[in-house]
């Protein structure tokens, strides 16, 4: 995507997007060698869920990617996410709209200066905005925030904003990484309580998953080593001893809730990556695995 999340040292290196059905995914970000879907549906699978009530919208969607859109089609989606944010709309068809909107909105040309602000004036009420960051701008998806909590039930759409700002570390998408963060713990956090309220939930796996790497995460910044860091980059980890403590225990929940995920999603296409690092945790050896700690960015 256009605008990169400012707050994964993951999101580096954008891979081809996958085409397996059993697959949310439309593109994979890795760190080094790790594969890191990216979930949420597609913009064709979007464009076929707004086609009945929404086709406008959904001819938007269908034309994907907005750096060659046609001028009118921020009115065509700002007038949808009004609709849908006026308290008459079904709510699974309302955070269809909102979802798509977010979701559209992640690839919005920022080249002229004149469109973000014509951008940010329409949609900034309703949530999303763009903010300008040291190399460029970068996308504030604060309109999903209202479809968090309606997530785990038979709404897919809140579903999809959940596993995604999970992805993002629950954190602000638009804090830049100049400084060393810990965002496993929030994600362990809120991942457990979303487990506990919704155990039969359609996306328990993913959540199983990114819970998992979130301990794998505290388990390799308990092995950190200031001289394996890598020629020209200014990543480390601060303070490394103090995650020694706890990092057996990480280590021990990693392996749960990979075990968990790989029993009922074992033929994903990230799941071979998976299965590799679940077998570097057993056998007590580093993966190497930063997702969700943030630092740093030159």
């Amino acid at each position: 995507m256009a605008v990169a999340a400012a707050g994964l040292i993951s999101v580096v290196l954008l891979l081809a997007p996958f085409s397996v059905s059993t697959a949310r995914a439309t593109c994979a970000f890795s760190y080094g060698d790790v594969p890191d879907p990216e979930p949420g549906p597609s913009f064709v699978t979007i464009a076929k869920a707004l086609r009945a009530r929404w086709p406008q919208l959904a001819d938007v969607m269908v034309r994907g990617g907005t750096a060659m859109s046609r001028a009118s089609d921020l009115h065509v989606v700002i007038d949808a996410v009004a609709q849908a944010s006026s308290g008459r709309i079904d709510r699974i068809q309302a955070d269809l709209v909102i979802f798509a909107a977010s979701f559209w909105s992640m690839d919005y040309s920022t080249d002229d200066s004149l469109r973000v602000r014509e951008f940010n004036r329409l949609m900034a009420p309703y949530g999303g905005r763009f903010v300008e960051i040291h190399d460029g701008h970068c996308y504030d998806d604060g309109l999903l925030e209202p479809l968090l909590d309606r997530a785990g039930g038979m709404n897919p759409w809140a579903d999809d904003a959940f596993l995604w700002r999970m992805h993002q570390g629950f954190d602000d998408p638009c804090r830049e990484c100049f400084g060393p963060r810990d965002l496993y713990i929030e994600v362990i956090r809120r991942g457990e309580r979303f487990l506990v309220q919704h155990p039969r939930s359609n996306i328990a796996p993913d959540v199983e998953r990114m819970i998992g790497e979130a301990h794998e995460t505290a388990w390799s910044l308990s092995l950190f080593a200031q001289d394996s860091e890598s020629q020209g980059s200014n990543f480390f980890v601060a303070d490394q001893a103090r995650y020694v403590a706890d990092a057996p225990a990480h280590r021990q929940a990693a392996i749960r809730q990979y075990e968990r995920y790989l029993t009922t999603r074992s033929h994903e296409p990230w799941s071979p990556d998976v299965r590799r690092r679940l077998d570097l945790l057993r056998a007590n050896r580093d993966t190497g695995f930063y997702k969700y700690y943030c630092c740093c960015w030159d």
